[in-house]
């Protein structure tokens, strides 16, 4: 699985038409343009539509979205953790505020701390969160940019010897890749 991020997600919607997004950012940045907006799906485009307001949204052409060709299949963990919801938010939260590109995932000394900092300069400010127990030791990281694409909620977050980190929540997998340079 050489991505970067994949994720999957249970909707109870139906969905007339095939649609490709390209940006998820700009997509979701279109979303929050409104507080509870109605979907017409065409062909060529869907309106985004409440009240007066409306956005006509373009679908990516399939040939630049990558699809996966097989599921994703998960061996066993080497470490697991829930994250709570409250703190997810102020992880990333606070890697705004610090501008912070970096979160790490740290398990010693029997606990696990998620740090938000630059990994490349020490002497910059960090943001911490007591995230549990553990018996192993790690240090994952994973670009801020990454991690601030997921929705906030609880997750139950596992690491793998091959350092892919799952977040999984209420009807939604994210798998991330962590930077090379990380060690479990």
């Amino acid at each position: 699985f050489p991505v970067t991020i994949y994720a999957e997600a249970e909707v109870e919607e139906t969905f007339p038409v095939n649609f490709g997004i390209y940006d998820l950012n700009e997509f979701l940045g279109v979303l929050g343009l409104f507080s509870d907006p109605d979907f017409d799906f065409d062909e060529n485009y869907v309106t985004i539509a409440q009240g007066k307001n409306s956005v006509t949204y373009l679908p990516a052409d399939s040939s630049v979205l990558i699809f996966p060709k097989k599921s994703l299949q998960l061996k066993e963990s080497a470490v697991e953790f829930d994250l709570e919801s409250e703190s997810f938010g102020s992880i990333i939260k606070a890697a705004g505020v610090l501008k912070a590109p970096f979160i790490t995932f740290i398990g010693k000394n029997d606990k696990i701390e998620v740090i938000v900092h630059d990994k490349t300069n020490p002497n910059t400010n960090r943001y911490s969160v007591d995230a549990g127990e553990t018996d192993q030791n790690f240090e994952i990281h994973i670009k801020t940019e990454f991690l601030s694409k997921l929705l906030a909620e609880k997750f139950k977050v596992a690491i793998y010897p091959d350092k892919k980190v799952v977040f999984n929540g209420d009807g939604k997998l994210y798998m991330i890749a962590a930077e090379s340079d990380s060690s479990i």
